[in-house]
């Protein structure tokens, strides 16, 4: 982006824009933060298929500021890929294995 519009756009308007799809910012700068976002989407899917993701074989769940990304700025099929928006489930799987490792030593 910044070689765009030649200036440096501050981190929290870009990490606003990917958390709601928007910003109160000018149309210009908005949308070149908007394409660049849906091009890196764009490449998450190929990247996946590269690793023979089929949306049609299997579900995808995806945690994290990569939900925000699809959610906003992806063409996907809603019923193949599920958006996990708790901002604490990774931690909240780790500590589910935690326990089931701890449960195995006894």
């Amino acid at each position: 982006m910044p070689d765009t519009l030649c200036v440096k756009i501050d981190e929290t308007i870009i990490e606003q824009v990917i958390r709601t799809g928007n910003a109160d910012i000018s149309k210009k700068y908005l949308n070149c933060i908007t394409d660049t976002i849906k091009r890196y989407s764009t490449k998450l899917f190929e990247t996946l298929a590269k690793y023979e993701y089929d949306t049609e074989l299997i579900r995808l769940y995806v945690t994290g500021g990569g939900g925000c990304i699809i959610k906003n700025f992806s063409d996907y099929d809603a019923n193949r890929v599920t958006i996990i928006d708790d901002i604490c489930a990774a931690a909240k799987g780790y500590e589910t294995i935690a326990y089931q490792q701890l449960n195995k030593e006894r």
